[in-house]
């Protein structure tokens, strides 16, 4: 039997790993099989939604009218484009996160002025699906984009030998 950090890891009958909690007084609890670390964390929730497919003369006022009928609304925003036209995006933050889910039950591809408003939870930093955030920090580089990486092998045309 090895100990790690208030568990038992034992083999059962089958010679399968177990785990098994360990109480305070030494004693073993009930079997139970453990998901990966990951499995094991609770979700997350976001207290903000995102809104896209406005209608671009919509102004922050009329966001939090409409939204503060779900719920106490913190701040609302709309996205502009350089010259300060609207993107037709924006954003709704709530004071509790059933609000935020409530405003996408309610509000989600609904019309205003002949164009279906899209409602949608933020993802919470370092939400579930983000592992490299949260749970490590800033431990680990960024995934995707940018380096470009190297020529590989064969395919530079600098340096050729005559």
């Amino acid at each position: 039997v090895s100990e790690r950090r208030g568990l038992d890891v034992m083999e059962d009958d089958d010679d399968q790993v177990v785990d098994q909690d360990v109480d305070q007084e030494g004693g073993q609890g009930g079997e139970q099989q453990k998901g990966s670390i990951f499995s094991r964390l609770g979700p997350k929730k976001s207290s903000t939604v995102f809104l896209s497919n406005l209608p671009y003369d919509v102004l922050e006022t009329e966001l939090l009218e409409l939204f503060s009928s779900v719920g106490k609304v913190v701040t609302t925003s709309i996205h502009y484009d350089a010259s300060g036209r609207s993107l037709g995006k924006g954003k709704v933050e709530f004071a509790e996160d059933r609000d935020a889910e409530k405003a996408v039950q309610e509000y989600h591809e609904t019309t205003i002025d002949g164009r279906t408003m899209k409602v949608s939870l933020a993802r919470p930093a370092g939400g579930e699906n983000n592992v490299r955030a949260g749970l490590f920090g800033t431990a680990l580089p960024p995934r995707g984009g940018g380096g470009g990486g190297g020529r590989g092998r064969g395919n530079g045309a600098s340096h050729q030998q005559r």
